[in-house]
């Protein structure tokens, strides 16, 4: 592939280093690109190339400059975005991989073996997962896709927060028309202040959070249910199975944070902030191991 580097982002791939890389397999598809792990025939350093379509694309400046606002981003705890270049088909991310694979990844595993995770472990994730958010906040930053799936994990067991969307908008709340679409991508992780069409904000990046700190706790979600209309009804009402929290092997002052009085308070303005998340002792005495 030949391509022509966009000469407003932080770091371009031109030509030669594009054919340095070798495809490998592909990491996923969506809706309007797929992500491939790409592989250096000089060093054999793993990238993930996200390649967004844009054939067809009549607002690309705006899609370029939500690129140049994530690519800004430092924190080691989020996915680093290392290089952008397109063609007339596709713009091309070349992201860090996180070859850990995700923490839905390590739910599943642990579900099916009924084991809990270390506590340790859990308090380290949950450290370093609130630091990279509130960073982000910090930032003018919204993820508004927070989930288990996306949330990806170094070889070495560090949380890598990714999968931004890039084409939904930053700042501090978002338009109606753009809640819509982050409610259908994933439902069993909308809050509900998203389910009621108010508009998204911080809180509700602090509500993802405490749904995966309730997955590490128990190893299942906080809300099941067999339609989306019920899905939605339970976590508008906080209906949280409060018993699987309770019998989860972890003192109760940790797994307080995830329940209806903490992160997962259905009034946002009430919801526990991520300040306050960071300072407790299990979580501020987390190793960053960075």
């Amino acid at each position: 592939m030949t391509f022509r580097t966009t000469d407003n982002l932080f770091a371009t791939v031109d030509d030669h280093e594009a054919s340095d890389f070798v495809e490998r397999r592909v990491l996923g598809q969506g809706a309007f690109g797929h992500a491939v792990l790409w592989e250096s025939r000089r060093n054999g350093l793993l990238v993930v190339a996200k390649k967004l379509l844009i054939a067809g694309t009549t607002d690309f400046r705006k899609l370029e400059n939500e690129v140049a606002i994530c690519a800004s981003l430092r924190h080691p705890n989020i996915v680093q975005y290392l290089r952008t270049s397109h063609n007339d088909t596709y713009l091309v991310l070349m992201l860090e991989y996180a070859s850990g694979g995700s923490v839905a990844d390590q739910l599943d595993k642990h579900a099916a073996s009924t084991t809990p995770f270390e506590q340790g472990r859990v308090c380290l994730w949950l450290a370093q997962l609130s630091s990279a958010v509130a960073y982000l906040h910090s930032v003018k930053v919204l993820h508004r896709d927070l989930s288990a799936s996306n949330v990806f994990l170094s070889a070495a067991g560090d949380i890598k927060v990714g999968d931004f969307g890039l084409s939904k908008t930053t700042g501090v709340n978002a338009s109606r028309s753009a809640l819509a679409t982050t409610m259908c991508g994933t439902p069993n992780y909308c809050s509900p202040e998203l389910i009621n069409g108010e508009p998204y904000g911080a809180a509700s990046d602090v509500w993802a959070i405490g749904l995966i700190a309730y997955q590490l706790f128990t190893l299942r979600h906080p809300f099941e249910a067999s339609s989306v209309s019920q899905l939605f009804r339970l976590i508008c009402a906080g209906k949280v199975d409060t018993a699987a929290l309770a019998a989860a092997p972890f003192p109760p002052e940790l797994t307080c944070i995830a329940d209806t009085r903490h992160l997962l308070h259905p009034n946002a303005a009430l919801r526990m902030r991520l300040v306050e998340l960071l300072a407790l002792p299990a979580l501020r005495s987390a190793s960053p191991r960075q």
